[in-house]
């Protein structure tokens, strides 16, 4: 399955047109994220008001949730960028992320 997108350049980062908050039959998001993945490390999306950056392979997603001081949450939610209510604790930014982390790990533990 192709992405619906053409691909074109945006400083180099291919860009998708694909909107993933419209219905589809089951697995064809999937289908649609693994031939996107394919396209480069990072995707523009401008399927939104004010688009946003998709980065799906793994190792690429491990080096920049690494990179705090590059990458911030500013924006809760790409689909909605005027909601202001973060998402715990994955809308954090270092230190309170690492602060409420400490709180929540012995919750998720093998132990717990």
């Amino acid at each position: 399955m192709r992405p619906s997108q053409q691909r074109t350049d945006l400083g180099g980062c291919p860009v998708a047109h694909t909107d993933y908050r419209l219905d589809r039959p089951a697995f064809e998001t999937y289908e649609l994220l693994n031939a996107e993945r394919e396209l480069g490390p990072a995707v523009w999306n401008d399927s939104t008001e004010h688009g946003f950056l998709m980065v799906s392979r793994y190792d690429d997603v491990t080096a920049l949730l690494r990179e705090h001081d590059t990458l911030v949450n500013d924006c809760v939610n790409a689909f909605d960028p005027t909601m202001t209510t973060p998402l715990l604790p994955n809308s954090l930014n270092p230190p309170e992320h690492n602060k409420l982390r400490r709180v929540l790990n012995p919750f998720f533990s093998p132990a717990a």
